[in-house]
């Protein structure tokens, strides 16, 4: 079928998509009428699936005066949107939990996404068995013992999961995630952007390290058995 430029999540851009499957349905009442169509589109570049949904009702008119056309692709995108990376050495609940933090921040759900990111943290320090850590006491300038998520954070450092520089960052995506469940303070997508690059960061660290230095070594000792 014909192609047709659509946004593309995977491409990031507008490209040629074509028209795998397309169902239409129309209805008219007295002097009403409308129709919806709903199409398979694939990218002609990297072959993404999406679907589309075309609809018009006869009493929707435009600034200009013209029936206005209502568009939805689904899954929803915009140019900004993120897309999930595969983390298959993380736990099937946290890959579960991260998928969750990209796609509520593609739909604009930010706050549930910032709730979503902490709950990743807590999710991190549990399967680390991270129960408590050291804090300061700012108020009265003495340590003490927390079995919050500040001292869980603390803790990932102590126990060498973490640099004492990464747990610090830690803290500022736990100050965002209580704004947002306790406070309903709603972060900026500038904020999220960040927050999601740091939460990244700390499951590639936590999770896929170990296993990228073990390939690293084995791929070393095959190039050195190797004969000259």
């Amino acid at each position: 079928m014909a192609a047709s430029k659509v946004l593309c999540k995977t491409c990031k851009n507008e490209t040629n998509h074509e028209i795998v499957h397309s169902h239409k349905l129309s209805w008219e009442s007295d002097d009403l009428w409308g129709s919806d169509t709903y199409e398979i589109i694939r990218c002609l570049g990297c072959e993404e699936i999406s679907f589309r949904h075309i609809g018009f009702f006869s009493e929707d008119y435009g600034p200009d005066g013209d029936l206005e056309e209502k568009l939805n692709i689904y899954p929803p995108r915009t140019e900004n949107s993120l897309t999930a990376k595969a983390y298959y050495s993380a736990s099937p609940l946290i890959r579960a939990l991260y998928k969750q933090v990209i796609d509520t921040y593609n739909i604009q759900c930010w706050t549930l996404c910032a709730i979503g990111i902490r709950a990743i943290i807590e999710g991190i320090c549990q399967e680390q068995g991270v129960k408590s850590g050291t804090i300061l006491d700012s108020l009265k300038g003495t340590t003490r013992v927390s079995k919050g998520l500040d001292g869980k954070i603390a803790g990932l450092h102590e126990k060498g999961i973490l640099s004492l520089k990464h747990s610090k960052l830690l803290h500022e995506l736990r100050f965002l995630g209580n704004d947002a469940a306790h406070e309903l303070i709603q972060p900026s997508a500038s904020e999220l952007i960040l927050a999601i690059d740091v939460l990244e960061h700390t499951i590639e660290n936590v999770y896929e390290l170990d296993d990228k230095i073990s390939s690293l070594r084995r791929l070393a000792s095959r190039r050195k058995g190797k004969p000259k």
